[in-house]
């Protein structure tokens, strides 16, 4: 630790300077040595600015994390504590170096005078505009504490759903995996051996047992090429269904829609998102207009994004919620505008769309349930045909040679 210490010499005259030791007593021994009587010593802190220096500029904010902020915020708000001092709070008791930087980042941008929902904004790729759009309702109603506690509950709804669905398919695609992978080293390096055993025999092969064994050769012409080349191939389709280019995702996304059980757990998902964000959004006190632009930019479908900003365009000619809904009964069920339009004629939309969000998340955890128990014994099946087939074309030439000796 540095410190900056004031002293006098044996003439009298002050003296200042900077000792960096760990604690005052070794300053005050190092000045006592130096026949300097110390006046004043102070420990030398960091400036907030030459912190942020050192920080990370670049990372990225996890759900949780962001979820956990949220609600350490609210916290220290509902104790009385002014947002800029609740920051501080925040800033010290954080461990992670990138979120320190992203909240002395918006500490600052509210000690230049701007709102807090200015400060969260200067980072568009860590809070949505819903989340600003919220935050901003909350500071303008005076009840930023209970906004920032509806943030919290909507982002941990959103992370429950996201979650669950990556619960979902951890097993099938273990499973996928597995049987590709057992398959490959079959087909790669122990049936070759077995190949040159029937070449030698000299019996004629079954159509069944010619195909495997075509495809053993190819394969196992070059067995690193071919381990290579499947994790090359899993490798791809991770990194195309977690970072894939935006005109990749729409394309998948299209596809998806149109294939029979996905397309329905989409909708249910998205159907859930954009009643959950427009009630947090309305309830806010933002205009239905604003609300609706806001869910589109925000609701992670192109699709449904699409019709909601001709929603947007036909609520400002004066049309109803509801019946600017109406347009497609392929995305919007009627139920769903049956329940907006009672909301909408009885003032609790904000409600209704809350219920909505409920019932949706319902159906979506339901239909993973549903597509989880179908799922698991159709790749059952499938490996069990591929080794049955395996095993057939390996048996019937092995039949007949046997057959063959005994006569």
């Amino acid at each position: 630790m540095k410190y900056r210490y004031q002293a006098t010499n044996q003439i009298g005259e002050i003296i200042e300077g900077e000792l960096t030791g760990p604690n005052k007593e070794y300053v005050f021994n190092v000045l006592a040595k130096k026949q300097l009587t110390p006046v004043h010593i102070k420990e030398e802190t960091e400036k907030e600015e030459e912190k942020a220096l050192k920080l990370p500029s670049r990372g990225h904010l996890s759900a949780l994390g962001k979820i956990v902020m949220v609600k350490q915020l609210s916290a220290v708000l509902r104790a009385g504590i002014p947002v800029v001092e609740g920051f501080d709070i925040l800033i010290k008791d954080s461990e992670k170096p990138y979120l320190k930087r992203v909240l002395l980042d918006i500490k600052t941008v509210m000690e230049r005078g701007e709102s807090l929902a200015a400060g969260f904004a200067s980072y568009p790729r860590e809070f949505s505009p819903v989340f600003v759009g919220l935050v901003q309702a909350g500071e303008n109603s005076g009840n930023l504490d209970q906004t920032l506690q509806e943030i919290m509950v909507q982002l941990s709804k959103e992370y429950e759903l996201k979650r669950s669905v990556r619960a979902a398919m951890i097993y099938p695609t273990i499973l996928l995996i597995v049987s590709v992978v057992i398959v490959t080293i079959l087909v790669t390096f122990i049936l070759p051996r077995i190949t040159i055993a029937f070449e030698q025999s000299g019996v004629e092969l079954p159509l069944i047992t010619k195909v495997v064994l075509g495809i053993t050769k190819v394969l196992s012409y070059n067995p690193l090429f071919t381990m290579a080349g499947l994790f090359g191939f899993f490798g791809i389709g991770a990194f195309f269904t977690i970072w894939s280019p935006p005109a990749i995702k729409r394309m998948m996304e299209k596809v998806s829609m149109r294939l029979p059980v996905v397309s329905k757990l989409i909708k249910q998902m998205a159907l859930a998102r954009l009643a959950g964000i427009l009630s947090g959004l309305l309830k806010g006190g933002i205009p239905a207009v604003e609300a609706l632009t806001i869910t589109a930019s925000s609701i992670g479908n192109e699709t449904y994004k699409t019709y909601l900003m001709k929603t947007v365009d036909s609520i400002k000619r004066g049309t109803s919620i509801a019946d600017s809904f109406r347009g497609d009964a392929r995305l919007f069920p009627n139920i769903l505008i049956s329940m907006i339009a009672v909301g909408e004629k009885s003032g609790t939309l904000d409600e209704t769309l809350g219920s909505l969000a409920g019932f949706y998340e319902d159906e979506v955890d339901r239909l993973l349930k549903n597509a989880l128990a179908l799922l698991e014994p159709m790749l059952l099946l499938f490996m069990g045909l591929v080794i049955g087939l395996v095993a057939m074309a390996i048996l019937l030439p092995i039949y007949k040679m046997v057959s063959g000796i005994q006569q």
